[in-house]
């Protein structure tokens, strides 16, 4: 029976697309209040949340969201604002609104970037920034990708950041909009002088500091100034230094971060110019107003105090500010540590819930892959063992895009072991498989899940992977020396070197280096590879089974590949999981999976290899599926290359 409301009472409620009107109304008020009147803010956004929720208007509830956000973070409240700020973005892809999702993921990813976490902030810029080229908000774009580059800077990819900060910045002049403008030329001149190019960011400086003076933003104009010190000093030119020091005082705001930023650039101008003591003097008072305004000690700051106290040869005097800085770095390691485990837990649940409303099946392919990525690496993240956990967990630093070719794995702890694989029928040993480990010089063998996390998050994985071919390679022409018949190395691949444009000519070049063919390699892919159909790595993948590399697919039957992408992917091999083999004469239905996997590899023409066969039986039953190659603890765990070379003696 349905309800209906009396014509009178009926004609005092407002029309579901008025109402939506007035949330849309509320979250646009309280976003303007946010700096001045955070009270009437809070209102605002309630009456927001009371009028969205209503309508099951999940678009305006994250918006709502957003702005509750905002207000935390300016509060200092950072763990209930990033809170917050995921949950804004996950409300916004059940709705899939490109704008909302957009906005929302850029608030959260500049919030990971505030607090120095860029790896955490890029995947949602570099997403905020997909979704708004198909939509009409210039504005919005040109802000994202002023952040965007800031993170890519920040997290060692100057070039592109530099790219993406200039775009924003003449998007910003073009709409009129002159504050952001200022801030993207300030940006673009601080990156110039982190890489070193000190002229060019003075240049910048000049024109901005006018800017900044003529609309009267004297916080972001303490900020253009330190820069400007910064490049003189730079520069060596530190009496200009000094004086542009001096000037900017008059003009900052008391008391502001601005203020802090020029008086440690002064005084890091004044202790290089050779006047110590007034630079002692000016640093210690800036560590003294920075402890009024209850901000932590920077740490240029303490050690531009170290450094001027050993000039004036006063060593006593520095150990004080060394002790901080210890101190502080201890603390601050802490509080990193503590802030990746929350993104990772944060991104797991934002992509559960974008995997659930994943788009078209590529999507959900690369988001699944990401998602079980991170739950590992969560796992492992909260191990009981706090030192061993937070010194594998992903480090801040240089997100890698291309690789190191001089790297030295074996310098950093890293070594390779390698399982032999054997045909089923003879027994024969047909190649290895290489398999990296770590040993750290305090806390022992580390487990792959473990380092592997850290290396796939940093990037790290395509300079360690490069190492881990090239010495994959070096190695099976020693084992070959051994052995008659020709052997196969089988290397795995992280998807992140995929990234790399140059990755299956690196490849190819590296086989070429150690004199082997290429088909004596194989380079042994994830699902979420092996099924990608984005050109630009089918266009690798082809390249590289088009010289002769050999690809197999690894841990078939763990994902959700499908018949018709696995008869695209340029495959030469399949191998089954150990999942699969474990459950091998446990179960009518189990044995019916196995054979299911063993036709569809017939019906590709691709010949399989099984991994982990530890029992009689187990062998027993892929011999009669027709299984060509295993391996597994029955024919030999991982071992040392000069184990694995007796073993081939043996043969």
């Amino acid at each position: 029976m349905s309800i209906s409301l009396a014509p009178e009472l009926a004609a005092t409620v407002p029309p579901a697309d008025h109402r939506l009107h007035q949330a849309r109304e509320f979250n646009r008020e309280a976003e303007q209040c946010l700096g001045g009147s955070p009270e009437h803010a809070r209102f605002l956004l309630a009456e927001a949340e009371e009028v969205a929720r209503s309508l099951g208007a999940n678009s305006e509830l994250a918006i709502s969201a957003l702005l509750r956000a905002r207000l935390l973070y300016g509060e200092a409240k950072f763990d209930d604002a990033l809170a917050t700020a995921n949950e804004a973005a996950r409300l916004a892809e059940v709705d899939a609104d490109p704008s909302v999702r957009a906005k929302t993921l850029s608030g959260l990813g500049a919030m990971w970037a505030s607090i120095g976490l860029g790896e955490h902030a890029l995947p949602q810029l570099e997403t905020a920034a997909e979704l708004l080229l198909d939509t009409d908000d210039e504005a919005g774009l040109a802000l994202v990708r002023s952040l965007l580059g800031g993170v890519q800077a920040q997290l060692g990819r100057a070039d592109e950041g530099l790219q993406q900060l200039e775009h924003a910045w003449a998007s910003f002049v073009e709409l009129g909009l002159v504050n952001r403008a200022i801030e993207t030329r300030h940006n673009i001149a601080c990156l110039h002088n982190h890489e070193g190019r000190f002229d060019e960011a003075l240049r910048l400086t000049s024109g901005n500091a006018v800017d900044a003076e003529s609309v009267r933003d004297f916080l972001l104009l303490g900020h253009i100034e330190a820069t400007a010190v910064e490049a003189l000093c730079g520069l060596k030119r530190f009496d200009d230094a000094v004086l542009r020091g001096r000037s900017a005082l008059k003009k900052v705001r008391p008391g502001s971060r601005s203020e802090l930023d020029v008086r440690l650039w002064l005084g890091i101008a004044l202790g290089k110019g050779g006047m110590t003591a007034e630079a002692l003097n000016i640093l210690e008072e800036t560590l003294r107003k920075a402890d009024e305004a209850k901000l932590p000690p920077n740490q240029a700051l303490l050690s531009a105090l170290v450094t001027v106290c050993q000039q004036l040869g006063e060593p006593a005097r520095a150990s004080p500010y060394q002790a901080m800085m210890s101190h502080h770095a201890e603390v601050g390691h802490e509080r990193m540590t503590r802030l990746r485990l929350k993104a990772l837990a944060m991104t797991v649940e934002l992509q559960a819930t974008r995997l659930q409303f994943g788009r078209v099946a590529a999507e959900r392919t690369r988001l699944q892959s990401l998602l079980e990525n991170n739950e590992r690496l969560l796992d492992a993240a909260n191990s009981p063992d706090r030192e061993r956990r937070a010194a594998f967990l992903p480090e801040l630093g240089v997100v890698l895009d291309e690789f190191d070719a001089a790297f030295d794995g074996a310098a950093c702890g890293f070594s390779l072991m390698y399982q032999p694989v054997v045909e089923l029928r003879s027994g024969a040993i047909t190649g290895f498989e290489a398999l990296l480990r770590l040993r750290h010089p305090k806390h022992g063998d580390i487990l792959p899940l473990e380092f592997i996390g850290r290396l796939e998050a940093s990037g790290e994985i395509m300079t360690v992977g490069h190492w881990v071919l090239r010495q994959a390679c070096n190695d099976l022409v020693k084992l070959q020396r051994d052995h008659e018949r020709p052997l196969r190395m089988a290397v795995n691949v992280s998807p992140r070197e995929f990234d790399l444009a140059g990755f299956a000519d690196g490849v190819v070049r590296v086989i070429s280096a150690a004199n082997l063919p290429a088909s004596a390699v194989e380079l042994e892919l994830t699902e979420g590879v092996a099924m990608s159909m984005h050109a630009p790595v089918i266009r690798q993948l082809q390249y590289l089974r088009d010289a002769g590399v050999r690809l197999a697919m690894d841990d078939f039957g763990t994902g959700f590949s499908n018949f018709a992408s696995m008869s695209e992917a340029p495959l030469s091999r399949i191998k089954i999981d150990r999942s699969m083999i474990s459950g091998i004469g446990r179960g009518v239905r189990q044995a019916a999976v196995l054979r299911s996997m063993v036709q569809t590899a017939r019906n590709l023409g691709l010949p399989l290899i099984a991994e982990g066969i530890e029992g009689a039986h187990q062998l027993a039953e892929l011999r009669a599926l027709g299984c060509e190659e295993g391996q597994g603890f029955m024919f030999g765990a991982a071992m040392p290359l000069e184990a694995a070379q007796m073993r081939l003696r043996r043969k």
